[in-house]
């Protein structure tokens, strides 16, 4: 974590993790960092299906799909988009995200 500077790393974590929490309105406070959700699904940016674990029912009309459909300044682009990154030596031709961030070998870390 920042070449042994934890303190210094935890300064710049928090400093980016609580854009949201100064001066925001409208419930900002709370879903700046996280997966939007609302009740009329149209800042819902996540994958979901109608029957529990059942492929062939996604829901696309809203959710997932929305995000690149909504113009810019949307209440969705207050939202957090990418959480997880996958880091696998499997993928092919390669994924250069594990060699600029592995700890063994990467050019990064």
């Amino acid at each position: 974590m920042w070449k042994g500077n934890y303190t210094r790393a935890a300064e710049w974590y928090r400093q980016v993790m609580e854009t949201g929490t100064q001066g925001v309105a409208n419930g900002n406070y709370y879903s700046q960092y996280k997966v939007g959700w609302d009740s009329n699904g149209d800042v819902d940016h996540y994958v979901t299906y109608s029957r529990a674990g059942d492929a062939s029912t996604l829901v696309y009309n809203t959710q997932w799909r929305i995000m690149f459909e909504q113009p810019f300044g949307s209440s969705g682009f207050d939202r957090e988009w990418v959480w997880v990154l996958p880091f696998d030596s499997k993928f092919k031709p390669d994924n250069s995200l594990i060699k600029l961030f592995s700890p063994s070998g990467g050019n990064y870390l």
